[in-house]
């Protein structure tokens, strides 16, 4: 079995730095915004009080999960553009990118017209047995969040075909200026208004509503690498839509299992009582901001390993993936610094009473150094394998340990030991844990390497 040091080499990061970077670093600064945007509306509404951001950040939950699934369709976007990119057809890259938009819009209407009908059920299930300020909080933002969905699947799926097609760049302003939006009205329909939580659910339709215009239009506008001739296509392409759907329908099985079973350990902390319930989902927030550079390499893997599986280089796609774990690691090690450096300043712009205080700190600090060793190869690591056409196992893998491991163990660690709300997050790092072990044994082996999808 190859050692760690043949993997993983110095030099080689060095060699494929600009490459990477180049991809990577305006991902960065999205996913940055992205939490930033987040965090300041947490804030916003932890100031107005513990059942709001409670709700908020239960809720958006939801949010990420929908975000998770369109993604995944994007995924498969992204995966098919970055290959026709490597094998130098723009033509047919364009194609697939006007078949992944009408999929993806017709996919996000169908969501939301869904969970406007399931709405009941769902916020029973999330917000079980929480106060009534808290049930009353959630109902209103989930309702407005749903009418978000279509212009949220759009927005990803344009922002997936620019990065598939090596102009990752382009995306970094309108996501900037999608989150400057939401941050902005929020606080002031919340803090001057005085809409509260219906502030921030009104500010989100019209960022997305802001950010899916801007991306059909810059996809509109194509590239060297992306000939678009009609952006509504006139029929259906089936043979690009099969490959675009055999990556993503699996990606978006298993996110919708992965999050539903977040969604339920999330619930465990319900009975813990508004005080632990506000702390598990502010340190959700602080969370997000810390796993920034994961977040962004799970995009950016993508479009890098299928170019060089596309242009059959597997050698260099092998490469080039250990390079990218290698600086997710390092990355994740400077945010945790930074973080714990500012922490209790930080923590306290929430205004949150010393017991709710005292939970978030352990939750962080147990936190940062799982994330920084685990995250990078339980996560970023499977984008590459599904870039290279292995999806099958990624999924099976992803939703196994999520249930079997994740949600059983945080059941127990949770209701049958001491830890109390932080046993929650102790299930998930074991979760990460197995999935890294299963992941790095499948990239070892070169097994992912063999698939091919166009």
């Amino acid at each position: 079995m190859p050692t760690v040091k043949k993997l993983i080499r110095f030099y080689s990061l060095k060699e494929n730095f600009p490459e990477i970077g180049a991809i990577l670093a305006p991902v960065l600064v999205e996913q940055f915004f992205v939490s930033l945007c987040s965090f300041v509306v947490g804030i916003v509404l932890g100031r107005v009080g513990q059942a709001e951001v409670a709700a908020y950040n239960l809720i958006e939950n939801v949010n990420y999960l929908m975000m998770q699934i369109f993604l995944s369709i994007g995924t498969g976007t992204a995966v098919v553009v970055a290959q026709y990119r490597g094998r130098g057809d723009p033509e047919a890259a364009g194609e697939a990118a006007v078949q992944s938009l009408a999929l993806t819009l017709a996919i996000a209407v169908a969501c939301s017209a869904l969970l406007l009908s399931l709405r009941r059920p769902i916020m029973a299930f999330i917000l079980g047995e929480a106060e009534l300020e808290v049930l009353d909080a959630g109902n209103l933002f989930f309702m407005l969040s749903i009418f978000s969905f279509p212009f949220l699947g759009v927005m990803n799926c344009s922002h997936n075909i620019l990065r598939g097609s090596g102009h990752a760049r382009s995306t970094m302003p309108m996501i900037m200026t999608v989150n400057v939006i939401h941050a902005l009205l929020s606080w002031a329909l919340v803090s001057f208004v005085g809409l509260g939580i219906l502030g921030a659910g009104l500010s989100i339709i019209i960022s997305r509503g802001y950010g899916a215009v801007s991306g059909v239009a810059r996809v509109k506008k194509g590239n060297e690498n992306l000939i678009i001739t009609d952006i509504i296509p006139r029929s259906l392409d089936r043979p690009k839509l099969k490959i675009i759907l055999f990556v993503g329908i699996p990606a978006a099985v298993e996110q919708i299992l992965f999050h539903s079973g977040r969604l339920l350990t999330q619930t465990f902390a319900i009975s813990f009582g508004t005080r632990a319930l506000a702390a598990h989902s502010i340190a959700n927030t602080y969370y997000n901001f810390i796993n920034i550079p994961a977040m962004a390499m799970q995009q950016a893997i993508i479009p890098l390993v299928g170019k060089y599986v596309g242009m059959d280089e597997p050698k260099k796609a092998k490469q080039i993936t250990g390079d990218c774990l290698l600086l997710c690691v390092a990355l994740l090690a400077f945010v945790s610094l930074m973080v714990l450096v500012v922490l209790d300043p930080v923590i306290s712009l929430f205004r949150q009473s010393a017991e709710v205080n005292s939970t978030l700190r352990l939750i962080l600090l147990t936190c940062m150094p799982t994330t920084t060793v685990f995250m990078p190869f339980s996560f970023a690591l499977p984008g590459a394998l599904r870039a290279a056409g292995d999806i099958k196992m990624t999924t099976a893998v992803s939703v196994a340990s999520m249930f079997l491991v994740r949600v059983s163990l945080a059941y127990v660690f949770t209701y049958y030991t001491p830890l109390g709300v932080l046993g929650i997050w102790v299930g998930m790092y074991a979760d990460w844990v197995v999935r890294t072990f299963i992941f790095m044994a499948r990239f070892i082996s070169g097994k992912w390497l063999k698939r091919r999808l166009v």
